[in-house]
Formats: C-alpha cells, structure tokens, sequence
C-alpha cells in the first residue's frame, strides 16, 4: 500500500480486461474496499492522498493509466 507524491495527484486506470482482482484501496478507518476491475471502466482517484496497492495475483493485468499532478512554485 502506499500513497503517490504531489506529481501523481490524480490517478486515472482503464481497465483493458476484468479477470484480475481489482485495486484495493483504504478508507480513513483502514479500511480496505476493492473496486471490481471491468473491461473498459475508468476509474480515478486522489493517488497522493488515498492509500492504494494494486495486489500480486498469477493473472495478467492489462490497463492504461494517467496522471495529473502539479509542480510548486518556490519563488512566491
């Protein structure tokens, strides 16, 4: 499980196929919720502030993902 830093602020996966078991990700109580893979579901979340993990398992997994993030302007 981790969290990304401030330049993954916005995680976006497309799921390519559903025979895998999904990205599990923790609420504020620790939670655990899975969100179920399906061909072709985009899913996003805030990746630098919720704690998630992709989960090793023997079947391939097949997505297509983005992010959006910023930089920080030191000199203002």
């Amino acid at each position: 499980y981790h969290k990304d830093d401030i330049y993954k602020a916005v995680s976006c996966i497309i799921y390519l196929n559903d025979n895998f078991e999904g990205t599990t990700y923790l609420n504020d109580e620790i939670t655990p919720t899975t969100v179920k893979p399906e061909k072709n579901k985009l899913i996003y979340f805030l990746s630098n502030q919720v704690i998630h993990c992709v989960r090793k398992k023997p079947f391939k997994r097949y997505t297509i993902q983005f992010h959006y993030g910023y930089e920080s302007d030191n000199n203002s």
